[in-house]
């Protein structure tokens, strides 16, 4: 804490100077502790436990040291300090030099932040440690903080404990071997077994996700995913054709290496990961391709996850363009983790990632 208070305001004893800003004691006393995890990820600062990544360590009363390896930096928004004290502005930035408004420590490794929101995501999923509070199960999970996108993958289940990645991987295979014999040579949509064989598909995928079928004619439904598969597949904005939490789940089975199940968590996921950044994300060529990713509101479902954004993200909802987007942008956290190497990169096993694998990383990480 002392090192945020070596340039006291001249003539005051309650404001210090912080990069270009002046903050009181209040607000940085509290600022460190609020965004802030124990090395062992029991203690947890308020707004880490409201869905923030953890910018500090806390290793004692007053004493934190900063998570180098985080690509997040911290926002004051106004919800961290007084409306006495000066408006939002970013008080410290892990390593960027072209954020004048940042107090950067000594030593900080400018590579840490970058322009790149691939590499953002990816960075921050393998360098940030992952626990959640559940409320159905009314404890941490993992017990531990996972550390590590193999570990993250680890910690995967759905719907319960019980039933965690090695299980569900099974499952999601099955419909994908499924997908992909209704839609080989023999597919046809006028033809009735197709037909009924992909209801059926639908059925089932809904039933795994605890989604409604939004679509009961298997006529209507062969024709609509028969119109739409190519637009998916050429990463264009399909015509006429509905999408939402179930008809991502379809698309993902039938596309697995094309399409990400892109639901209200997966959302949450790369918004929260992304908000820090977005003031010099976006409008840049890197970021042009997700640009319409969103958060997934359905108001009809009582509203989006809880998240502290400050980014003014648009309504993705049932809207192909955030789709299209979440697609482009999965893959290529997909082949940028297949091209790191080390143990927070990797899996245990070391085969290459798949979209599915980092689709469970994701939508853990949005709970």
């Amino acid at each position: 804490m002392a090192d945020l208070k070596k340039r006291p305001v001249a003539g005051s004893t309650s404001q210090y100077n912080v990069g270009r800003g002046t903050y009181k004691k209040n607000a940085l006393n509290s600022i460190p502790s609020n965004h802030s995890i124990s090395k062992d990820g029991r203690k947890r600062g308020d707004y880490v436990q409201k869905g923030r990544s953890p910018a500090f360590y806390q290793l004692g009363r007053g004493l934190y040291e900063l998570i180098l390896t985080s690509p997040h930096h911290i926002e004051l928004d106004g919800s961290d300090i007084p409306e006495t004290d000066v408006g939002p502005e970013t008080l410290i930035t892990t390593g960027t030099t072209d954020h004048q408004d940042g107090f950067t420590f000594a030593g900080t490794p400018s590579s840490v932040i970058s322009l790149d929101p691939v590499k953002i995501i990816v960075d921050h999923l393998a360098c940030v440690p992952y626990q959640r509070f559940f409320r159905k199960q009314s404890a941490n999970y993992p017990t531990h903080p996972a550390v590590g996108w193999g570990a993250r993958l680890d910690a995967y289940f759905w719907p319960t404990p019980s039933q965690d990645w090695s299980i569900s991987k099974i499952l999601v295979g099955t419909f994908c071997r499924r997908g992909a014999a209704i839609f080989g040579a023999s597919w046809d949509p006028t033809n009735t077994t197709c037909q009924k064989l992909l209801i059926e598909l639908f059925e089932d995928i809904c039933a795994w996700g605890n989604v409604l079928l939004p679509e009961s004619d298997m006529a209507s439904l062969a024709h609509e995913i028969h119109a739409t598969l190519p637009s998916i597949r050429s990463d264009h904005m399909p015509t006429q054709a509905r999408v939402n939490s179930a008809w991502t789940k379809l698309y993902a089975v039938i596309l697995p290496d094309v399409c990400v199940i892109y639901d209200t968590r997966v959302a949450a996921s790369l918004t929260s990961i992304l908000d820090p950044h977005m003031i010099r994300l976006a409008g840049t060529q890197l970021y042009a391709p997700f640009n319409a990713l969103g958060h997934l509101n359905n108001a009809a479902r009582g509203g989006t996850r809880p998240r502290q954004l400050t980014h003014s993200w648009p309504n993705g909802y049932m809207k192909w363009p955030a789709q299209i987007g979440a697609n482009r942008l999965c893959r290529a956290v997909r082949d940028r983790l297949n091209s790191k190497t080390g143990p927070t990169y990797q899996k245990a096993d070391n085969t290459p990632w798949t979209l599915r694998e980092v689709e469970a990383v994701l939508f853990m990480d949005g709970y």
